[in-house]
């Protein structure tokens, strides 16, 4: 007999128990996309399972998880050394184990949905419970403190992650313990915002989690934005150096140089003066001079240099009045 489909239509619980009505004997395949496991069973009983690494029982309580993926199932006959979920649990029955199956699968649905995880912040509810859930509660509650990660209370338990996500869920569903304040959680996570910080965030999205990624979003396409207005006015300043001839690019060796020769001469860099209108023809040698006069950052509406905007070679420009400064001619007297 051969069986295959998918498990979004079929799940284990409805295949366990056509095998069991047939008292089939083979072996089962499932795979969820990279993920395989095996399944096999005897006479309708599961006897091995393995799943990425784990066998047993613990292996066939994570496939009552898988609600996607493909299983096939083909008779043939199972070796005897293959035993591993009879030798976890020998007395285990079938009924226990399809009850096990779905009550694992119930407790990580609640876990999943409480956003409950071994980093979680757990706090015994010290409120009045029956006796008979005490009893039966399973141990480790009292190693709950509410500053802990259940990670750091419950380690020392070495606990399956089947035993782990069962004795959590059971302490939430009983009362017995609750999720530790924000406060405490966002402290655990090293979240620490000052309150401006969050009521800035606030104010452009009240999902301040969203607010940040929006942030860190636009943060990065300003730097964008900014690298590429750093190449093109490199660009334009090598234009305006073949323009005029002058060296617009020079580079001091210290900040502080830099610094001096920028407050020295923040006046001095002016743009060329226009034409004298009252000439009727200007001297050529006016014109000339016009044309190779000093080009500033100055006349750019830049100041003489932009401190930050350029890249680590180019770390600004600025005109030294000192260097091709074309020599002044006397204006030549007309009247």
């Amino acid at each position: 007999m051969q069986l295959s489909g998918e498990l979004s239509k079929v799940n284990l619980p409805n295949l366990l128990q056509l095998v069991r009505t047939g008292a089939l004997t083979g072996k089962f395949s499932f795979q969820q996309g990279a993920r395989y496991a095996v399944l096999l069973v005897a006479d309708g009983i599961p006897v091995h399972a393995e799943l990425e690494g784990i066998d047993g029982m613990d292996a066939l309580m994570e496939l009552f998880l898988w609600t996607s993926g493909t299983f096939a199932f083909q008779e043939e006959e199972v070796a005897e050394r293959r035993r591993s979920v009879v030798d976890d649990e020998p007395g285990a029955t079938f009924e226990q184990i399809l009850k096990d199956g779905l009550a694992y699968a119930k407790s990580t649905r609640l876990l999943a949905d409480l956003g409950v995880t071994p980093a979680t912040v757990l706090a015994e509810t010290g409120t009045a419970v029956s006796v008979a859930a005490q009893i039966t509660s399973r141990p480790g509650l009292e190693h709950l403190d509410g500053k802990r990660s259940l990670e750091e209370c419950l380690g020392h338990m070495d606990l399956s992650r089947r035993e782990f996500v069962t004795t959590v869920a059971s302490w939430l569903a009983d009362g017995l313990a609750e999720l530790a304040g924000t406060d405490e959680q966002n402290n655990r996570e090293g979240v620490a915002l000052p309150s401006w910080v969050i009521a800035r965030l606030k104010q452009d999205n009240a999902d301040i989690s969203q607010a940040i990624i929006d942030m860190v979003i636009w943060v990065d396409r300003v730097k964008c934005w900014m690298y590429q207005t750093d190449a093109e006015l490199y660009e334009v300043v090598k234009d305006l150096e073949q323009i005029t001839g002058i060296n617009l690019s020079a580079e001091y060796e210290s900040d502080g140089e830099i610094d001096s020769e920028a407050e020295g001469s923040q006046d001095a860099f002016l743009p060329p003066s226009p034409p004298d209108s009252s000439t009727d023809s200007p001297d050529p040698s006016q014109a000339g001079q016009s044309r190779s006069s000093p080009v500033s950052l100055s006349g750019l509406g830049m100041g003489n240099r932009v401190p930050g905007l350029f890249g680590p070679r180019t770390r600004f420009f600025v005109v030294d009045p000192d260097k091709n400064q074309p020599e002044k001619k006397e204006k030549p007297d007309h009247s």
